[in-house]
């Protein structure tokens, strides 16, 4: 659906890694255009310095030149419509303005991102991904909302109950 960022955020352990990994895997899922997938596994990344080095690796941009690490990389990342995945980017929040610049500068780039928290730029599109949002998702619209509310507070702490006036 155009360019940009889209974010699957949520807790950790609920599975962010493995849903991209099925939804990006196969190449009857990507555009028609889309000609090469590359994941860039930042979990241990220590900096957010470091980000752009990790996908001018994935992509395999190596050697010095005249330019700069970021011109590089729109470059190669520009010539043709890809895919790129960065996993578990939470702790790297820091590089958010260099992927949200990749995709500007990059048109027929699209990057999806598995994080704790959405990255907050221009055009990121978040994929709200808890074990809440499951929970009040199975929940009907007819369900009052306190019932709702309990219902869910309970799943996440068994000891939970609503103190109110009780005439």
């Amino acid at each position: 659906d155009g360019p940009g960022v889209v974010t699957g955020a949520g807790s950790g352990g609920i599975g962010k890694t493995t849903r991209v990994e099925h939804a990006t895997a196969e190449p009857a899922s990507w555009s028609k255009a889309m000609v090469e997938r590359s994941v860039v596994m930042l979990a241990e990344t220590s900096r957010a310095d470091l980000v752009l080095p990790a996908i001018a690796a994935a992509v395999r941009i190596g050697g010095f030149s005249d330019e700069s690490l970021s011109t590089r990389l729109q470059l190669a990342l520009s010539a043709a419509t890809r895919l790129l995945v960065l996993d578990n980017f939470e702790h790297l929040i820091g590089a958010a303005d260099d992927i949200a610049r990749l995709a500007h500068d990059c048109p027929e780039l699209r990057i999806v991102v598995t994080s704790r928290m959405p990255l907050r730029v221009s055009g990121e599109r978040i994929l709200e991904d808890t074990p809440l949002a499951e929970a009040v998702a199975r929940f009907t619209a007819e369900q009052p909302p306190m019932a709702m509310f309990a219902e869910v507070a309970t799943r996440i702490d068994p000891d939970f109950t609503i103190a109110g006036n009780e005439r």
